[in-house]
């Protein structure tokens, strides 16, 4: 009969904690796994200098479009500038032009002209006619046989407003032909001009016929009538139910 036998063994143990970690010193120098923290390095620096001359580049930017804008800006204003001086010497040209012309159809001075031209430049602002338009108006009837200076002013004035409230596209100089021709007709003054255009207006309101209409008619019309002891209303009143 076999015996069985167990035999146990007792072990005692101490465990040192500073060996255990010496062991752990030593497998981390030996170990072959290391973080290379360099790259990572590199690549901040990389990004750091790359914003940095980005903002390089936008300060440049900036500086450039500054310069263009404000290069731009000039050369705008110098444009306007020349412009300016452009339009002030054909306005120059034009409004000599326009006194060389009333000149000779007038008696006025030199300084009379020059003091006309102010004056009827400053009535000119009033009616929405430059001075050159005014000045041409007056050498129109001055033509006619006017030559007082506050009579030109007054019928280059009324000339310019029949222009304005013609319903149809009337210059200033067929403007002062009508009233002429109307003035002469009915024997009318330069202080008739104001009733003048107040009835023939008043009649292209009223009526299917255009103050244009009536004013290129009225200058065939108007003598012939005139001698038939047609009044100036009587021949406006023909002409519209004609």
């Amino acid at each position: 009969m076999a015996i069985s036998r167990e035999y146990k063994v007792k072990i005692k143990a101490t465990i040192d904690p500073s060996e255990i970690s010496k062991q752990i010193d030593a497998l981390g120098k030996n170990s072959k796994l290391k973080f290379d923290t360099g790259g990572i390095d590199a690549v901040g620096k990389s990004l750091t200098n790359t914003s940095n001359k980005m903002k390089g580049l936008g300060s440049i930017a900036d500086s450039v479009f500054g310069k263009f804008n404000l290069w731009y800006g000039i050369a705008q204003i110098s444009h306007q500038i020349y412009n300016a001086i452009g339009d002030v010497i054909t306005n120059t040209v034009k409004l000599d032009t326009a006194l060389t012309g009333l000149s000779k159809v007038s008696d006025m001075s030199k300084a009379q002209l020059q003091s006309f031209a102010k004056t009827v430049g400053e009535t000119g602002v009033e009616v929405g006619r430059t001075t050159t338009e005014m000045v041409d108006a007056a050498a129109v009837f001055a033509q006619a046989g006017w030559s007082d200076p506050k009579e030109l002013e007054l019928l280059a004035k009324s000339a310019s407003m029949f222009s304005n409230i013609a319903d149809t596209q009337t210059s200033t100089a067929e403007s002062a032909e009508f009233l002429i021709a109307t003035m002469k007709a009915y024997n009318m003054t330069a202080e008739d001009t104001e009733h003048i255009m107040d009835a023939v207006n008043e009649v292209s309101n009223k009526y299917a016929v255009s103050s244009g209409d009536l004013a290129s008619s009225i200058g065939r019309v108007a003598s012939t009538l005139q001698q038939s002891g047609t009044s100036f209303e009587e021949t406006l009143g023909l002409m519209t139910g004609a």
